[in-house]
């Protein structure tokens, strides 16, 4: 069982410094390229799916906690400016562009 452990996290390495792996990469499009890497040849094809999936899961955790504090910083910012702005017309944009922002 230690050999297959080494195995998967030798695949796990291999993946991760894979330059197509992303956090949107669709499995059915980089098993192939996968397959061609000595290390993940070793793997049975089930085993280099759960890698896979446990990475991608990974990736897209990371991409959401950036999300949020950009959120974060941006709705600071955005604090920042409206309680210093006495010109209403001016808070009302800011106000609209912060809406729309969120909106995305």
């Amino acid at each position: 069982m230690k050999a297959r452990d080494a195995l998967c996290l030798s695949e796990h390495i291999s993946i991760k410094k894979h330059p197509l792996v992303q956090a949107s990469s669709q499995w059915r499009k980089v098993q192939d390229l996968l397959e061609t890497d000595e290390r993940c040849s070793r793997l049975e094809k089930i085993d280099r799916l759960e890698i896979f999936q446990e990475y991608i899961r990974d990736l897209q955790s990371e991409e959401e906690e950036q999300r949020k504090l950009r959120m974060i910083k941006d709705f600071a910012a955005y604090l920042a400016v409206s309680s210093n702005t006495s010109d209403q017309q001016q808070k009302t944009y800011l106000q609209m562009l912060w809406m729309s922002w969120r909106k995305r």
